[in-house]
């Protein structure tokens, strides 16, 4: 490709620098916050995506009065799904849609930490042992990803903001138990409809050696599986109706507040692709995300080296969109060196 011009070069050191440090341990928070100013901080936008019905905002009050009365961290769960999309290039690795995210979280919670001094604790939760059964994905490819996820979690924790996985198969006895408790409950569930059959046709990974498309049947029996896995009595419990404060990128659940994935996103970020884009109105370079049946424009990608590295093997190059590249004073016809982050 070729090289960056200077100007988005600096630009996107800058924003690397920002993006992948780890963050102050030691910025102690403030008892300055009131109730309402609690509350106004989590329920605002940009980070904030659609309105918060009544029902919500009651739940939201009381869990957040909760914590403040018992001088405990509040606390927020995210359901997801605990793997990377098998689609998408970088599987079975963490990229960096999971690194926009991680860290567009920690902005969201470090708001919160810095005006209540108990902080913050979010937790991302699965279920855990069963893919394999309702997607067909290999648990090696699980739990590389989850371990890789788990490194970027406490990369991104400090005393006041606190990251963790949370496995639901833990409150069912383990793996083996939750999965034959889905298994008795999957035969029983209802025909999928429409969307619940698409859906369940991306997320089935067929053969890995054919193109051929996965027969009905299969699909059939995946979408009464993950229904089976959805409605598991420990996964709604733990997120809806614990101390914690639901948050989803999903419009449209009760009980949960719908915030961004990073800047510029809503998307699932373990289904997507992580990439740049200039913005030269502002001079700068936005995270963006696109799923795998959205079609990426032409990208380039940019070799970098950061203290992520080490983390996956995606990590070592990031995509550009090539239609926002400034003319370039030269081309290169060698691959760039790597573009390094400097802290200040």
């Amino acid at each position: 490709m070729r090289s960056l011009p200077p100007v988005q070069a600096d630009a996107l050191a800058r924003w690397l620098a920002s993006l992948t440090a780890a963050p102050d341990p030691s910025r102690p928070g403030q008892a300055a916050a009131t109730l309402e100013s609690l509350l106004a901080l989590i329920t605002a936008r940009p980070w904030r995506r659609s309105a918060v019905d009544a029902q919500t905002y009651a739940d939201l009050e009381r869990k957040v009065r909760q914590a403040m009365r018992l001088g405990e961290p509040v606390e927020f769960s995210l359901p997801f799904g605990g793997y990377r999309g098998w689609q998408l290039p970088s599987y079975p690795n963490l990229e960096w849609a999971e690194v926009f995210w991680i860290h567009y979280l920690q902005g969201y919670a470090c708001r919160v930490a810095l005006v209540y001094p108990p902080g913050v604790l979010l937790s991302l939760s699965y279920v855990g042992g069963v893919l394999s059964w309702v997607n067909q994905l290999p648990q090696a490819d699980l739990d590389l990803y989850l371990a890789q996820l788990d490194r970027l979690l406490q990369w991104f924790s400090t005393p006041l903001i606190r990251f963790r996985l949370v496995d639901h198969s833990d409150a069912c006895g383990g793996a083996e138990a939750v999965l034959a408790v889905l298994q008795a409950r999957a035969a029983a569930m209802p025909p999928a409809d429409p969307a619940t059959l698409a859906r369940a046709r991306r997320n089935l990974r067929g053969s890995a050696d054919a193109e051929a498309p996965v027969c009905e049947a299969a699909i059939d029996a995946a979408a009464r599986r993950c229904a089976a896995l959805m409605a598991l009595e420990e996964r709604r419990a733990f997120n809806k109706f614990g101390p914690r404060v639901q948050l989803t990128h999903v419009r449209g659940p009760s009980l949960a507040l719908h915030i961004g994935s990073c800047r510029s996103a809503v998307a699932q970020p373990w289904v997507s692709t992580g990439y740049l884009q200039w913005r030269q109105d502002r001079g700068e370079w936005i995270e963006r995300l696109a799923t795998a049946s959205v079609s990426i424009k032409t990208m380039a990608t940019q070799a970098v080296s950061h203290p992520l590295l080490d983390l996956s093997p995606a990590l070592a190059r990031i995509p550009i969109e090539t239609e926002d590249l400034l003319p370039a004073t030269g081309l290169s016809m060698n691959p760039p060196a790597p573009l390094r982050c400097t802290l200040p």
